[in-house]
Protein backbone atom coordinates (compact mmCIF):
# COMPACT_ATOMS: atom_id res chain seq x y z
CA UNK A 1 0.00 0.00 0.00
CA UNK A 2 1.70 3.29 -0.63
CA UNK A 3 1.26 5.56 2.38
CA UNK A 4 -2.19 7.35 2.33
CA UNK A 5 -2.59 8.54 -1.30
CA UNK A 6 -4.32 4.84 -2.46
CA UNK A 7 -7.45 5.68 -0.54
CA UNK A 8 -7.41 8.91 -2.44
CA UNK A 9 -6.64 8.07 -5.62
CA UNK A 10 -8.68 11.27 -7.27
CA UNK A 11 -5.95 13.55 -5.70
CA UNK A 12 -3.01 11.59 -6.56
CA UNK A 13 -3.58 11.84 -10.33
CA UNK A 14 0.36 10.54 -11.50
CA UNK A 15 1.86 10.56 -8.62
CA UNK A 16 0.45 7.18 -7.80
CA UNK A 17 2.72 5.50 -9.86
CA UNK A 18 6.05 7.34 -8.61
CA UNK A 19 5.10 6.63 -5.00
CA UNK A 20 4.65 3.00 -5.55
CA UNK A 21 7.90 2.72 -5.26
CA UNK A 22 8.18 2.55 -1.70
CA UNK A 23 5.65 -0.26 0.02
CA UNK A 24 4.51 -0.13 3.74
CA UNK A 25 2.43 -2.49 4.81
CA UNK A 26 -1.20 -2.10 6.69
CA UNK A 27 -0.97 -2.82 10.50
CA UNK A 28 -4.52 -2.66 12.61
CA UNK A 29 -3.02 -2.66 16.14
CA UNK A 30 -1.66 0.92 15.79
CA UNK A 31 2.23 -0.94 15.66
CA UNK A 32 3.82 -0.85 12.28
CA UNK A 33 5.07 -2.98 9.91
CA UNK A 34 8.61 -2.28 9.55
CA UNK A 35 9.83 -6.14 8.33
CA UNK A 36 11.88 -6.93 11.10
CA UNK A 37 12.01 -3.93 13.36
CA UNK A 38 10.58 -3.73 16.03
CA UNK A 39 9.60 -0.52 18.59
CA UNK A 40 10.93 -1.93 21.96
CA UNK A 41 8.19 -0.58 24.49
CA UNK A 42 5.16 -0.19 22.35
CA UNK A 43 3.22 1.51 25.55
CA UNK A 44 4.99 4.59 24.56
CA UNK A 45 6.21 4.47 21.45
CA UNK A 46 4.28 7.84 20.10
CA UNK A 47 5.12 10.01 23.32
CA UNK A 48 6.65 13.38 21.92
CA UNK A 49 6.96 15.93 24.33
CA UNK A 50 5.00 18.97 23.30
CA UNK A 51 7.59 21.92 23.35
CA UNK A 52 6.10 25.26 25.67
CA UNK A 53 7.98 28.01 26.45
CA UNK A 54 6.83 30.42 29.34
CA UNK A 55 8.44 33.43 30.36
CA UNK A 56 6.60 34.26 33.66
CA UNK A 57 5.95 38.34 34.41
CA UNK A 58 3.89 41.33 34.31
CA UNK A 59 3.51 42.62 31.02
CA UNK A 60 2.34 46.41 31.24
CA UNK A 61 2.60 47.41 27.66
CA UNK A 62 0.87 45.80 24.86
CA UNK A 63 0.81 42.73 23.78
CA UNK A 64 -0.67 40.34 21.76
CA UNK A 65 -1.56 36.28 21.19
CA UNK A 66 -1.24 34.99 17.98
CA UNK A 67 -3.28 32.05 16.19
CA UNK A 68 -3.85 30.69 12.60
CA UNK A 69 -5.12 33.01 10.25
CA UNK A 70 -8.60 31.73 9.61
CA UNK A 71 -12.05 33.46 7.81
CA UNK A 72 -14.83 33.65 9.41
CA UNK A 73 -15.77 30.25 8.25
CA UNK A 74 -13.05 28.69 10.16
CA UNK A 75 -11.88 27.82 6.61
CA UNK A 76 -8.36 29.42 6.37
CA UNK A 77 -8.45 31.98 3.05
CA UNK A 78 -7.58 29.90 -0.05
CA UNK A 79 -6.57 32.86 -1.84
CA UNK A 80 -3.15 32.79 0.49
CA UNK A 81 -2.42 29.06 -0.67
CA UNK A 82 -3.30 27.56 3.07
CA UNK A 83 -5.24 25.50 3.82
CA UNK A 84 -7.11 24.60 7.17
CA UNK A 85 -6.48 22.04 9.39
CA UNK A 86 -8.72 19.16 10.64
CA UNK A 87 -11.08 20.61 13.53
CA UNK A 88 -9.31 17.85 15.54
CA UNK A 89 -5.79 19.50 15.69
CA UNK A 90 -6.79 22.96 14.74
CA UNK A 91 -4.69 23.71 18.20
CA UNK A 92 -1.52 23.06 16.26
CA UNK A 93 -0.36 26.08 14.86
CA UNK A 94 -1.82 26.17 11.16
CA UNK A 95 0.42 24.10 8.91
CA UNK A 96 2.99 23.91 10.99
CA UNK A 97 3.38 20.41 9.98
CA UNK A 98 3.01 21.06 6.51
CA UNK A 99 5.23 23.90 6.38
CA UNK A 100 8.30 21.60 8.26
CA UNK A 101 8.01 18.68 6.10
CA UNK A 102 8.33 20.67 2.87
CA UNK A 103 11.24 22.65 4.17
CA UNK A 104 13.39 19.96 6.25
CA UNK A 105 16.28 19.93 3.77
CA UNK A 106 16.37 24.15 4.28
CA UNK A 107 16.53 23.14 8.21
CA UNK A 108 18.99 20.59 8.02
CA UNK A 109 20.92 22.66 5.24
CA UNK A 110 20.89 25.47 7.66
CA UNK A 111 21.88 23.42 10.68
CA UNK A 112 24.41 21.47 8.82
CA UNK A 113 23.87 18.43 11.14
CA UNK A 114 21.24 15.14 11.11
CA UNK A 115 17.46 15.85 10.50
CA UNK A 116 17.50 14.11 13.68
CA UNK A 117 18.46 16.37 15.76
CA UNK A 118 17.17 18.53 18.22
CA UNK A 119 16.98 22.08 19.12
CA UNK A 120 18.91 23.51 20.97
CA UNK A 121 16.51 26.45 21.92
CA UNK A 122 13.66 24.12 22.65
CA UNK A 123 14.39 21.36 25.59
CA UNK A 124 13.71 17.64 23.42
CA UNK A 125 12.39 16.40 26.97
CA UNK A 126 13.08 13.28 29.54
CA UNK A 127 12.01 10.63 26.56
CA UNK A 128 14.83 11.75 24.16
CA UNK A 129 17.20 8.89 23.33
CA UNK A 130 19.89 7.94 21.17
CA UNK A 131 16.97 5.48 19.37
CA UNK A 132 15.55 8.90 18.21
CA UNK A 133 18.53 9.26 15.57
CA UNK A 134 18.22 5.24 14.88
CA UNK A 135 14.50 5.86 13.99
CA UNK A 136 15.76 8.77 11.69
CA UNK A 137 17.93 6.94 9.39
CA UNK A 138 15.15 4.22 9.63
CA UNK A 139 12.47 6.24 8.21
CA UNK A 140 14.17 8.39 6.29
CA UNK A 141 12.59 6.60 2.70
CA UNK A 142 9.45 7.11 3.98
CA UNK A 143 9.85 10.53 5.16
CA UNK A 144 10.93 11.21 2.08
CA UNK A 145 7.57 9.45 0.46
CA UNK A 146 5.73 11.95 2.88
CA UNK A 147 7.51 14.74 1.63
CA UNK A 148 6.56 13.99 -1.87
CA UNK A 149 3.01 13.20 -1.43
CA UNK A 150 2.49 16.21 0.21
CA UNK A 151 4.28 18.36 -2.97
CA UNK A 152 1.71 16.66 -4.85
CA UNK A 153 -1.39 17.64 -2.61
CA UNK A 154 -0.50 21.32 -2.86
CA UNK A 155 0.02 21.58 -6.47
CA UNK A 156 -3.16 19.69 -7.23
CA UNK A 157 -4.98 21.69 -4.16
CA UNK A 158 -3.38 25.30 -6.20
CA UNK A 159 -3.86 24.28 -9.59
CA UNK A 160 -7.58 22.11 -10.00
CA UNK A 161 -9.10 22.88 -5.89
CA UNK A 162 -8.74 19.08 -5.48
CA UNK A 163 -10.21 18.04 -2.26
CA UNK A 164 -9.12 15.45 -1.90
CA UNK A 165 -5.53 16.90 -1.91
CA UNK A 166 -7.15 19.17 0.59
CA UNK A 167 -8.29 17.03 2.68
CA UNK A 168 -4.95 15.32 3.15
CA UNK A 169 -3.40 18.59 3.55
CA UNK A 170 -5.66 19.25 6.43
CA UNK A 171 -5.67 15.77 8.23
CA UNK A 172 -1.51 15.50 7.93
CA UNK A 173 -0.80 16.06 11.31
CA UNK A 174 -4.17 13.93 12.59
CA UNK A 175 -2.95 10.97 10.09
CA UNK A 176 0.75 11.10 11.78
CA UNK A 177 -0.82 11.31 15.49
CA UNK A 178 -2.89 8.80 15.60
CA UNK A 179 -2.21 5.14 16.51
CA UNK A 180 -5.32 4.12 14.91
CA UNK A 181 -4.08 4.64 11.35
CA UNK A 182 -3.24 1.33 9.47
CA UNK A 183 0.16 3.09 8.44
CA UNK A 184 0.77 5.15 11.66
CA UNK A 185 4.37 4.80 12.25
CA UNK A 186 5.84 6.40 15.79
CA UNK A 187 9.30 6.57 14.18
CA UNK A 188 7.82 9.33 11.41
CA UNK A 189 5.71 10.81 13.73
CA UNK A 190 8.97 11.83 16.00
CA UNK A 191 10.94 12.20 12.94
CA UNK A 192 8.21 15.22 11.84
CA UNK A 193 8.16 16.20 15.33
CA UNK A 194 11.34 16.82 15.63
CA UNK A 195 11.67 19.32 12.37
CA UNK A 196 8.32 21.15 13.67
CA UNK A 197 10.45 22.04 17.27
CA UNK A 198 13.23 23.20 14.70
CA UNK A 199 11.10 25.19 12.37
CA UNK A 200 8.95 26.32 15.46
CA UNK A 201 12.42 27.05 17.43
CA UNK A 202 13.74 29.14 14.08
CA UNK A 203 10.34 30.92 13.88
CA UNK A 204 10.46 32.00 17.44
CA UNK A 205 14.33 33.54 16.69
CA UNK A 206 12.63 35.26 14.14
CA UNK A 207 9.90 37.17 15.90
CA UNK A 208 13.15 37.81 18.36
CA UNK A 209 15.08 38.95 15.31
CA UNK A 210 12.15 41.40 14.70
CA UNK A 211 12.11 43.02 17.85
CA UNK A 212 9.31 41.28 19.83
CA UNK A 213 9.67 39.84 22.87
CA UNK A 214 8.43 36.13 23.90
CA UNK A 215 5.67 35.83 26.54
CA UNK A 216 5.01 32.30 26.00
CA UNK A 217 5.00 29.56 22.99
CA UNK A 218 3.63 26.97 22.01
CA UNK A 219 2.25 24.92 18.57
CA UNK A 220 -1.42 25.61 19.84
CA UNK A 221 -0.42 30.21 19.75
CA UNK A 222 2.29 32.62 20.57
CA UNK A 223 1.72 35.75 22.85
CA UNK A 224 4.58 38.28 22.10
CA UNK A 225 5.29 41.70 24.07
CA UNK A 226 5.37 44.42 21.35
CA UNK A 227 6.69 46.98 23.40
CA UNK A 228 4.18 49.45 22.49
CA UNK A 229 2.27 51.63 25.16
CA UNK A 230 -0.72 52.35 22.94
CA UNK A 231 -2.78 49.56 20.90
CA UNK A 232 -2.80 51.59 17.51
CA UNK A 233 1.01 51.53 17.81
CA UNK A 234 0.78 48.00 18.52
CA UNK A 235 -1.24 47.24 15.91
CA UNK A 236 0.76 48.23 13.46
CA UNK A 237 3.59 47.01 14.88
CA UNK A 238 2.01 43.44 14.93
CA UNK A 239 1.07 44.06 10.88
CA UNK A 240 4.52 44.99 10.14
CA UNK A 241 5.92 42.10 12.00
CA UNK A 242 3.52 39.12 10.63
CA UNK A 243 4.09 40.90 7.14
CA UNK A 244 7.52 40.51 7.36
CA UNK A 245 7.67 36.69 8.37
CA UNK A 246 5.43 35.92 5.19
CA UNK A 247 8.39 37.18 3.15
CA UNK A 248 10.51 34.64 4.82
CA UNK A 249 10.60 31.25 2.66
CA UNK A 250 11.47 29.16 5.86
CA UNK A 251 7.75 30.00 7.14
CA UNK A 252 6.05 30.22 3.66
CA UNK A 253 2.98 27.96 4.59
CA UNK A 254 2.62 29.69 8.21
CA UNK A 255 0.21 32.43 8.39
CA UNK A 256 -0.60 33.80 11.82
CA UNK A 257 -2.99 36.71 13.19
CA UNK A 258 -4.08 38.79 16.31
CA UNK A 259 -6.25 37.01 18.38
CA UNK A 260 -6.45 38.76 21.27
CA UNK A 261 -4.75 42.27 22.39
CA UNK A 262 -3.86 42.98 26.01
CA UNK A 263 -3.21 45.89 27.00
CA UNK A 264 -1.92 44.66 30.82
CA UNK A 265 -0.83 40.96 31.34
CA UNK A 266 0.28 39.05 34.00
CA UNK A 267 1.29 35.89 32.91
CA UNK A 268 2.17 33.18 34.92
CA UNK A 269 1.91 30.35 32.93
CA UNK A 270 -0.39 28.86 30.09
CA UNK A 271 -2.99 27.75 33.11
CA UNK A 272 -2.33 30.79 34.83
CA UNK A 273 -3.03 34.16 33.83
CA UNK A 274 -5.11 37.47 34.03
CA UNK A 275 -5.11 40.54 32.10
CA UNK A 276 -6.71 43.54 30.10
CA UNK A 277 -8.14 42.61 27.22
CA UNK A 278 -9.28 44.84 24.23
CA UNK A 279 -12.88 43.73 23.01
CA UNK A 280 -12.12 42.59 19.26
CA UNK A 281 -14.77 45.45 18.13
CA UNK A 282 -12.10 47.97 19.25
CA UNK A 283 -8.94 45.77 17.85
CA UNK A 284 -10.55 46.27 14.22
CA UNK A 285 -11.74 50.04 14.29
CA UNK A 286 -9.65 52.58 13.32
CA UNK A 287 -10.07 54.88 16.22
CA UNK A 288 -9.60 53.02 19.54
CA UNK A 289 -10.30 54.98 22.84
CA UNK A 290 -9.18 51.99 25.21
CA UNK A 291 -11.66 53.40 27.65
CA UNK A 292 -13.63 51.16 30.24
CA UNK A 293 -16.09 49.98 28.17
CA UNK A 294 -13.59 48.56 25.98
CA UNK A 295 -11.93 46.08 27.76
CA UNK A 296 -12.21 43.20 29.43
CA UNK A 297 -10.68 41.64 32.38
CA UNK A 298 -10.02 38.61 32.23
CA UNK A 299 -9.01 36.13 35.12
CA UNK A 300 -7.88 32.67 34.38
CA UNK A 301 -6.39 31.33 37.25
CA UNK A 302 -6.03 27.65 37.93
CA UNK A 303 -4.39 28.14 41.20
CA UNK A 304 -7.52 29.47 42.74
CA UNK A 305 -9.23 26.40 42.40
CA UNK A 306 -7.20 25.05 45.19
CA UNK A 307 -8.38 27.58 47.58
CA UNK A 308 -12.00 27.33 49.77
CA UNK A 309 -14.41 28.69 48.00
CA UNK A 310 -15.15 31.54 49.98
CA UNK A 311 -11.76 32.75 49.36
CA UNK A 312 -11.47 32.21 45.55
CA UNK A 313 -13.65 35.74 44.92
CA UNK A 314 -11.30 37.53 46.31
CA UNK A 315 -8.06 36.49 45.15
CA UNK A 316 -9.55 37.23 42.28
CA UNK A 317 -10.98 40.52 43.13
CA UNK A 318 -7.37 41.56 44.05
CA UNK A 319 -5.69 40.26 41.26
CA UNK A 320 -7.80 41.91 39.00
CA UNK A 321 -7.01 45.27 40.75
CA UNK A 322 -3.72 44.73 40.41
CA UNK A 323 -3.69 44.66 37.04
CA UNK A 324 -6.37 47.81 36.35
CA UNK A 325 -5.01 49.57 39.02
CA UNK A 326 -1.98 51.01 37.67
CA UNK A 327 -3.44 50.74 33.75
CA UNK A 328 -5.87 53.27 35.09
CA UNK A 329 -3.40 55.66 36.25
CA UNK A 330 -1.23 55.73 33.53
CA UNK A 331 -4.29 56.15 31.38
CA UNK A 332 -5.31 59.59 33.01
CA UNK A 333 -1.49 60.67 32.72
CA UNK A 334 -1.31 59.93 28.97
CA UNK A 335 -4.76 61.76 29.06
CA UNK A 336 -3.14 64.61 31.10
CA UNK A 337 0.03 64.99 29.00
CA UNK A 338 -2.18 64.84 25.83
CA UNK A 339 -4.10 67.84 26.57
CA UNK A 340 -0.87 69.37 27.68
CA UNK A 341 1.42 69.13 25.16
CA UNK A 342 1.75 70.38 21.36
CA UNK A 343 1.31 66.93 19.32
CA UNK A 344 3.53 68.82 16.63
CA UNK A 345 6.17 69.66 18.53
CA UNK A 346 6.59 66.09 19.23
CA UNK A 347 9.76 64.19 17.85
CA UNK A 348 9.91 60.35 18.46
CA UNK A 349 13.00 60.53 20.41
CA UNK A 350 10.76 62.77 23.18
CA UNK A 351 7.95 60.59 22.89
CA UNK A 352 10.27 57.43 23.78
CA UNK A 353 11.61 59.60 26.35
CA UNK A 354 8.17 60.51 27.97
CA UNK A 355 6.97 56.77 27.66
CA UNK A 356 9.62 55.63 29.77
CA UNK A 357 9.39 58.55 32.49
CA UNK A 358 5.73 57.54 32.45
CA UNK A 359 6.41 53.95 33.16
CA UNK A 360 8.39 54.71 35.91
CA UNK A 361 5.86 57.10 36.86
CA UNK A 362 3.40 54.28 36.86
CA UNK A 363 5.88 51.88 39.35
CA UNK A 364 6.36 54.21 41.98
CA UNK A 365 2.42 54.80 41.59
CA UNK A 366 2.04 50.82 42.19
CA UNK A 367 4.58 51.02 45.00
CA UNK A 368 2.67 53.53 46.94
CA UNK A 369 -0.89 51.59 46.20
CA UNK A 370 0.89 48.21 47.63
CA UNK A 371 1.76 49.66 50.87
CA UNK A 372 -1.90 51.62 51.62
CA UNK A 373 -4.73 50.38 49.17
CA UNK A 374 -3.81 47.09 48.75
CA UNK A 375 -2.50 46.41 52.32
CA UNK A 376 -5.71 47.33 53.75
CA UNK A 377 -7.74 45.86 51.36
CA UNK A 378 -5.78 42.28 52.42
CA UNK A 379 -6.16 43.19 55.81
CA UNK A 380 -9.65 43.49 55.53
CA UNK A 381 -10.13 40.64 53.83
CA UNK A 382 -8.20 38.38 56.00
CA UNK A 383 -10.22 39.62 58.40
CA UNK A 384 -13.60 38.80 56.75
CA UNK A 385 -11.72 35.07 56.05
CA UNK A 386 -10.54 34.27 59.82
CA UNK A 387 -14.49 35.42 60.98
CA UNK A 388 -15.79 33.29 58.40
CA UNK A 389 -13.91 30.00 58.98
CA UNK A 390 -14.09 30.51 62.68
CA UNK A 391 -15.30 27.78 64.59
CA UNK A 392 -14.66 25.32 61.78
CA UNK A 393 -10.77 24.49 62.37
CA UNK A 394 -8.37 25.92 59.80
CA UNK A 395 -10.33 26.04 56.86
CA UNK A 396 -13.67 24.30 55.35
CA UNK A 397 -11.30 21.65 53.93
CA UNK A 398 -9.67 20.15 56.80
CA UNK A 399 -12.78 17.70 56.86
CA UNK A 400 -11.93 14.41 55.57
CA UNK A 401 -15.03 14.17 53.61
CA UNK A 402 -14.34 17.50 51.84
CA UNK A 403 -10.77 16.60 50.77
CA UNK A 404 -11.93 12.72 49.23
CA UNK A 405 -15.01 14.95 47.29
CA UNK A 406 -12.50 17.42 46.05
CA UNK A 407 -8.90 16.62 45.97
CA UNK A 408 -8.06 20.03 44.91
CA UNK A 409 -9.08 21.66 48.45
CA UNK A 410 -6.36 22.20 50.62
CA UNK A 411 -5.87 20.99 54.10
CA UNK A 412 -3.75 24.23 55.49
CA UNK A 413 -4.92 27.36 56.93
CA UNK A 414 -7.45 28.99 54.53
CA UNK A 415 -5.91 32.86 55.28
CA UNK A 416 -2.33 31.95 55.01
CA UNK A 417 -2.86 30.24 52.14
CA UNK A 418 -5.29 33.25 50.56
CA UNK A 419 -2.18 35.42 51.06
CA UNK A 420 0.76 33.07 49.93
CA UNK A 421 -1.43 32.27 46.32
CA UNK A 422 -1.64 36.34 46.32
CA UNK A 423 2.15 36.95 46.82
CA UNK A 424 2.84 34.54 44.44
CA UNK A 425 1.03 36.30 41.55
CA UNK A 426 1.63 39.93 42.16
CA UNK A 427 5.34 38.95 42.92
CA UNK A 428 5.36 38.23 38.84
CA UNK A 429 5.44 42.05 38.61
CA UNK A 430 9.74 42.21 38.78
CA UNK A 431 9.61 46.03 39.40
CA UNK A 432 7.64 45.34 42.66
CA UNK A 433 8.31 42.06 43.59
CA UNK A 434 10.23 43.12 46.80
CA UNK A 435 7.25 45.33 48.12
CA UNK A 436 5.37 42.09 48.04
CA UNK A 437 7.81 39.73 49.87
CA UNK A 438 9.56 42.18 51.45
Amino acid sequence: MVLAYEGASEAGHTAGTELRCHVLWISDDGIPDLGGTYEGDTCFADEVIQPALTYPGAYRRISVELKSKQLKDGRVDPASGVWPLANLHSHVIHHLAVNSLLKSSQVDEMEGGSIGNFENDIPPGPNATETDYNDASLCLPAFQVLKQLIQRCISDAVSSGNVFADAILQHLYRWLCSPRSRLHDPALHRLLHNVMKKVFALLLAEFRKLGANVIFANFSKIIIDTGKVDLPSARAYCDSLLKTLQTRDLFEWIELEPLHYWHSLLFMDQYNYGGIQAKTQNVTSADSSDGDDDIDIVSSWNIAEYLPKATQDHFVLIVSEFLYVPWKYMKEQVACRAAMRDDTSCTPSITIMAAENLEGQVVDYLRGQIGTYFAEKLLTIVSDILLHFKGKGKSESVGPSNSELDPHLHKGDAALEFIKHICAVLALDQNVQHDILG
